[in-house]
């Protein structure tokens, strides 16, 4: 809604209730922050801390520290509309806070049952798409630690591996310490080998990717080669 002092940025009550959150935004004619309109904002929330029933919260932020104006008394009095005008607009969401939360109940329930259906199909997937499987998971990972050995101090192997059902995907290397110890990471953090074997096995063998590792062969012939190697 545009008035002549204002302009009111407003989702639906609905829209608000439904995630338990949002807000309203006042932009003050006259007043700007940079190079953008400047105002206040309602803060909608359903508040869950402590013991007591859930509740709706309504506050109102002020204008910040980097606002200004080229007209200040002007811009004022169209604030105080604004903030006027948001007071009255927090009574009336408060009064319907009932409401409200017959919404943010009906958001839950098809939250959860979108959940539930998502659980269902990850798991279904999972269930359909084969693992690497322990046994080649240690191959591989033995033949990094061999690989990795025989290279330069900074060099590194590399597997990229990708969680059946949901395909998140995982980078793991492994380099060589001072000490001559391999070191297995996952992104910045080190991890322990045994962590390395099992996301590995329990990963899809299809997307397995082991590019970083030019040594070892396609993952879905892996398994037949390394049988052959003594």
């Amino acid at each position: 809604m545009i008035t002549e002092h204002f302009e009111i940025v407003e989702p639906t009550i609905r829209d608000l209730a439904w995630q338990g959150k949002g807000s309203i935004k006042y932009l003050v004619n006259g007043l700007k922050s940079w190079n953008d309109k400047a105002g206040i904002e309602i803060e909608v929330k359903r508040n869950t801390n402590g013991d007591g029933p859930a509740h709706w919260i309504f506050k109102i932020d002020n204008i910040g520290y980097s606002v200004n104006s080229d007209n200040m008394p002007e811009a004022m009095k169209n604030y105080g509309l604004a903030l006027a005008d948001a007071g009255a607009k927090v009574e009336l969401l408060a009064a319907k806070s009932a409401d409200m939360e017959a919404i943010f109940q009906e958001g839950e329930a098809t939250r959860k049952a979108e959940w539930e259906a998502e659980q269902k199909r990850v798991q279904e997937l999972k269930e359909s798409e084969k693992p690497v499987g322990k046994k080649l998971a240690k191959k591989m990972i033995e033949h990094m630690k061999a690989e990795v050995k025989k290279m330069g101090r900074y060099d590194t192997q590399k597997i990229k591996v990708f969680e059946r059902g949901t395909h998140k995907e995982r980078d793991f290397k492994v380099e060589f310490s001072y000490a001559g110890l391999a070191l297995f990471s996952e992104g910045y953090g080190r991890v322990s080998k045994n962590y390395v074997i099992e996301r590995l096995a329990d990963s899809n063998l299809q997307l397995l990717d082991v590019s970083g590792c030019p040594s070892i062969p396609d993952p879905r012939l892996a398994n037949f080669l390394f049988s052959k190697a003594k």
